[in-house]
């Protein structure tokens, strides 16, 4: 159902609108932007953290909206909404309690999620093209399928490689005790297979760009089109850019392609998600919008009033789901309440992994066009009529109002204590480290733990400067509470730093070994373990150490002097144990 007086020719809000949220003329022009001006210049503007804030966590409370808020949909979607939804929260739990399983489940997310964008931009591209008039044969909808699903495979190629990193984005989790867990598809075979993959998704997309607009004309088949381009831009483009490192140092791409760069992806993703649940929620809640429209134009502009009144409480409801639905979780099972595992080490990542899995399954379930309901609101551009001729009336949904105003109330919670811990950390901590106010940084750290934010990087920082201006004494009691709240290796390295500048070469060489256990490849780690190791006498330990620090780095002067050091005393030490003849 169309507000009136809008451009009703097969677009949801009007042409402007669907193009920029819901087909990506608006991510593409941010690709440009960035290109252009540089990730730097546009993170200033706009903070990673607001992207997350404004954009993505909204889209995941409107699918909570859409399956929990009416008891009739909670009923029709019980499978998806009750097991289900259990069966990803136990997953949840158990993955705190253990990293294999912790980083299966991330694996899955991971993989998971460019079908989930994928599947988005192949179901709306669908939908606006039978909304406009296209003719999509099944035969045609099977090649404008197998074109998304060559795009999507192109991604799990590259994800899944002996070497997944940075081979489609340049995302690490190093710092948490879970990772990505490839399949591991021998290197040599992703070459070949992108190549083959590439050629099948070429074949395809011309093929479906040419049925389309010999269906019915280039202007109707247009914002199809513009999708299939949005789904090359984020997933099809930058896995042979990567494997193949076509992109130079100042090719536009290396801008465009950036942790930043998918950070915009995915709030785009939002947006387009957000786009097309707002315009369902509107429709489906009254049909008061084609019943005034028979009236002239003041009922025209109630008509719009309301409609936009409808649209801003759904988009308030679902920042408020989404806010709670990502907090609550975090804050349930911080350190010193339900769990053990600190935000920055893991919890953040599961809870991520847990949202967005919860978020696919759902979201599967709901939004099927073979649905009645979603297809009655979703591929007419006029409302339907009864047997006279009027706009008939879409089922008014029931609600129950406490549990309502009880989860709002939840998430405005949930928003309220993010807003808080936002402020604390940024303006309190980050400002305070800033201006090497070393104190009131303390200070907030402490307030960070009774928030549930404690974290052993920030305690490893406040440390390591602490060490800095001359405090070894509040330096080692930092140091210590981060490697207790989680062992890190640069907790430990930082704390064998300290004994090694107080010449406590046993305290030293315990803690470099420590830091090694979990980061065994670390040069400089290797190196001063070394050191430290040959200032006790155990040349026993040194020497191992060193001829592997200098393996991985044999241009280092002092790592290779400190190893002909260490094997000289160990001639020394083993012409001593001779015995004499």
């Amino acid at each position: 159902m169309t507000e009136a007086g809008s451009d009703t020719r097969g677009w949801l809000f009007g042409s402007g609108v669907d193009l920029v949220l819901g087909c990506g003329v608006g991510s593409m022009a941010l690709m440009l932007a960035q290109g252009i001006f540089g990730q730097d210049a546009l993170a200033a503007v706009i903070p990673g953290a607001l992207v997350i804030l404004v954009f993505a966590l909204p889209h995941y409370g409107a699918t909570l909206i859409r399956v929990y808020e009416d008891p009739a949909d909670r009923g029709k979607y019980r499978v998806f909404s009750v097991w289900a939804t259990l069966a990803v929260a136990s997953a949840f739990v158990a993955s705190l309690s253990s990293s294999l399983f912790g980083s299966l489940l991330l694996t899955l997310y991971l993989t998971w999620s460019p079908w989930h964008y994928t599947g988005q931009n192949y179901g709306i591209a669908l939908m606006l093209a039978r909304r406009r008039g296209v003719a999509v044969t099944p035969v045609v909808k099977r090649v404008v399928y197998t074109s998304f699903a060559a795009s999507f495979a192109l991604t799990v190629f590259a994800i899944h490689s002996g070497q997944p990193e940075g081979s489609y984005a340049p995302v690490s989790y190093g710092g948490t005790v879970f990772e990505l867990l490839p399949i591991g598809i021998p290197h040599a075979w992703v070459g070949p297979s992108i190549v083959v993959l590439g050629a099948v998704y070429l074949v395809t997309t011309a093929l479906s760009a040419v049925w389309l607009v010999r269906s019915a004309g280039l202007r109707a088949a247009a914002p199809a089109l513009v999708l299939m381009a949005t789904q090359a831009l984020w997933f099809s483009i930058p896995v042979p850019l990567r494997h193949w490192e076509l992109a130079g140092p100042d090719s536009v791409f290396r801008h465009v392609y950036t942790p930043y760069g998918f950070l915009w992806i995915a709030g785009c993703h939002a947006l387009q998600y957000l786009w097309i649940t707002t315009y369902y929620a509107a429709q489906s809640e009254t049909v008061a919008t084609a019943l005034k429209a028979e009236s002239g134009a003041g009922a025209q502009v109630e008509s719009r009033g309301r409609a936009w009144r409808r649209r801003v409480r759904f988009l308030g409801k679902a920042a408020l789901m989404g806010y709670a639905i990502w907090i609550v979780p975090a804050l349930l099972f911080a350190p010193g309440l339900l769990g053990r595992l600190p935000y920055e080490s893991g919890l953040a990542v599961m809870v991520a992994a847990m949202v967005n899995l919860h978020h696919f399954v759902l979201d599967g379930a709901i939004w099927k066009l073979r649905d009645g309901r979603v297809a009655r609101i979703l591929l007419r551009s006029a409302p339907p009529v009864d047997s006279t001729g009027r706009p008939e009336a879409l089922d008014a949904p029931t609600r129950v109002p406490w549990l309502r105003r009880g989860l709002q109330g939840l998430g405005a919670l949930a928003l309220a204590y993010g807003v808080l811990m936002f402020w604390v950390d940024d303006f309190g901590f980050a400002s305070a480290m800033s201006r090497g106010d070393t104190v009131r940084a303390e200070r907030a750290l402490d307030r960070l733990a009774l928030l549930g934010r404690d974290g052993p990087g920030r305690r490893t920082e406040l440390g390591r400067r602490l060490a800095r201006d001359g405090d070894p004494a509040a330096a080692r009691g930092q140091l210590l509470r981060s490697v207790e709240l989680a062992p890190t290796a640069r907790g430990y390295q930082s704390l064998g730093l300290l004994h090694e500048q107080a010449r406590e070469w046993q305290d030293a060489a315990t803690a470099y070994d420590s830091a090694l256990a979990l980061a065994p490849d670390d040069v400089a780690i290797l190196s001063r373990a070394g050191r430290a190791w040959l200032e006790t006498g155990r040349i026993d330990r040194a020497v191992p150490l060193l001829e592997r620090a200098v393996a991985l780095a044999p241009n280092d002067n002092r790592i290779r002097w400190d190893l002909g050091r260490a094997r000289r005393e160990a001639d020394v030490t083993s012409q001593a144990q001779k015995p004499e003849r």
